[in-house]
């Protein structure tokens, strides 16, 4: 069994969005509430909250741009649940190398913004809608925006859709398939692939996988066929994953599903240098633990866990071991060492 060391890095009610931020070579461990509150970073060793900003929070997304400058995007604004009319993005950079200091500007008013994302030199923002009258009120559906990622600090952006129609946007990946990086985005209206231009295609370019509803996606060779699978959260908040292969005719079969309550995170990759899914649920249990293949070419898994009662809101992988976690149901940034 795996050794596993927990450090809660500090308390944050209703933490909702980490992410991974270096200036130079010093790392910054980001975290944001989707309430109406603060963003802190940490820095290793000692972990010492340095505020970020106090107010407005609302925060559904937070990224680093990964320059070494410290840049990075959020989603402010966007208060639960569903009072995302003022969303926006905004940009954020530290005020000097020490990071003690932090600078936030909006640079683009996105209503009802979920998630955005780098993808190569764009930065991507999708939005669950583009009007709500009700909670539940999805018929104006949303969409996928692009803009030019710019160098200098505070410049608007300037967007351009890129793929409209959407509904209830939930997950926003970039993967690699078919040799490419592609933006994955998903909805009610199912899981989009998007490619970026480029100088054989000069326009966005976009596929539909899947045509029902999906909350969150992963790309990965998880059973080391030597082919990637397709893993889902399905649907919204799910309470199924789902490992879809591909067939000879290029279409998504489901191989494999695995029970899960109020699926809220789901990543695929190389961690302690094993092919590993790593799962959180925010019902039931609320935990976060692994999945891992028994034997090379098979899909039946065995399964660790690494924490329990947590809810985990959305988690960032750092290389080899280490998770950092936005544990939404006890209002704790933790970081997690992971001993194979």
């Amino acid at each position: 069994m795996p050794n596993i060391c927990k450090q809660v890095l500090g308390e944050l009610p209703m933490v909702y969005a980490v992410c991974v931020n270096r200036i130079g070579n010093q790392p910054f461990y980001m975290a944001a509430t989707e309430l109406h509150g603060p963003c802190y970073a940490y820095s290793p060793p000692h972990h010492k909250p340095i505020q970020v900003w106090d107010r407005p929070g609302g925060v559904m997304s937070l990224i680093a741009i990964n320059d070494g400058t410290g840049r990075a995007l959020a989603i402010q604004r966007a208060w639960p649940i569903y009072h995302f009319d003022q969303a926006c993005v905004v940009d954020i950079k530290p005020s000097d190398a020490s990071g003690q200091q932090w600078q936030v500007a909006p640079v683009l008013d996105l209503p009802f913004a979920h998630r955005v994302m780098i993808f190569g030199q764009w930065v991507i923002g999708a939005t669950l809608a583009n009007a709500k009258a009700a909670q539940e009120d999805w018929t104006v559906p949303g969409k996928v925006v692009a803009a030019p990622l710019t160098q200098q600090w505070g410049t608007p952006l300037e967007a351009q859709t890129i793929l409209d129609g959407i509904r209830r946007n939930h997950g926003m990946n970039i993967v690699e398939l078919d040799g490419k990086p592609r933006l994955m985005v998903s909805g009610i209206d199912g899981l989009f692939a998007i490619t970026a231009p480029s100088t054989d295609q000069p326009q966005w370019q976009h596929e539909r996988l899947l045509d029902h509803d999906v909350s969150d996606m992963a790309v990965f060779d998880i059973d080391g066929d030597g082919h990637p699978e397709l893993i889902t959260i399905e649907p919204f908040h799910g309470d199924r994953l789902v490992i879809y292969k591909r067939s000879n005719a290029g279409q998504w079969q489901p191989a494999y599903e695995h029970a899960i309550r109020f699926g809220h995170v789901v990543w695929a990759g190389l961690f302690t240098g094993q092919p590993t899914l790593l799962i959180g649920n925010r019902a039931g249990d609320k935990d976060l633990y692994m999945l891992r293949p028994k034997q090379p070419g098979s899909l039946d898994m065995t399964c660790t866990w690494i924490d329990r009662h947590t809810g985990p809101a959305n988690i960032a992988v750092i290389q080899p071991n280490l998770i950092l976690a936005a544990n939404h149901a006890l209002g704790e940034v933790a970081l997690y060492e992971v001993n194979a």
